[in-house]
């Protein structure tokens, strides 16, 4: 289904593929995930214990997978309808995390936002999740103007659930989401809601 986003919402994400980048904090910084690093993208994936939380991915990630999502993040950002962003640590320009917003229409006339990450293996229990989480939640409340942003989890991600919790977020109950290669399943949804919308 396609979303019509507004002109805004299109530009600013468009800046990415421009080359902007935001400061996370002394230590990391995210810009738009691209070709360069499909084999860092590669090497976070194939660790199942990761993959296996990825609704959109089959156990067996693959490089041309990696390669496929990295085109993909770039012709969104060109496009501007659709963020993929890595976090990278600033002195050793090391992909830590990747994390994807997509805006959508709502059925009631404004436009909310999914968000999902990913942090590689090595930078678990790093303190870093929360800060990515909230970092892009501002940039899509104050930049994009988006009413609401949500988040589906496996239910036993508990590790994932306890981010977004932390960073506002709120258990909406239970949801389908469809899956690559495996059964759909359950899933837990979480949301934050813009405070100007309220």
């Amino acid at each position: 289904m396609a979303h019509i986003l507004a002109p805004h919402i299109r530009e600013a994400i468009k800046t990415f593929a421009q080359g902007r980048q935001i400061t996370m904090n002394n230590n990391y910084h995210l810009r738009l995930l691209t070709m360069a690093q499909s084999s860092e993208l590669h090497d976070i994936l194939k660790d199942r214990n990761i993959s296996r939380w990825v609704a959109k991915f089959a156990y067996n990630y693959n490089p041309e997978q990696a390669i496929a999502w990295c085109k993909n993040s770039e012709l969104k950002a060109k496009e501007g309808t659709e963020l993929f962003l890595g976090l990278f640590d600033n002195e050793s320009e090391k992909l830590v995390a990747v994390i994807g917003l997509r805006p959508e229409s709502d059925i009631d006339g404004t436009t909310k936002a999914e968000i999902g990450y990913i942090i590689a293996k090595e930078y678990h229990g790093k303190k870093i999740a929360v800060k990515l989480v909230d970092t892009i939640s501002k940039f899509a409340f104050k930049e994009l103007g988006v009413s609401k942003i949500y988040s589906t989890t496996a239910e036993g991600n508990l590790a994932n659930q306890y981010v977004l919790l932390r960073s506002g977020y709120e258990n909406h109950g239970k949801t389908i989401v469809e899956t690559n290669g495996r059964n759909p399943r359950i899933s837990a949804l979480y949301v934050l809601n813009n405070p100007l919308y309220q």
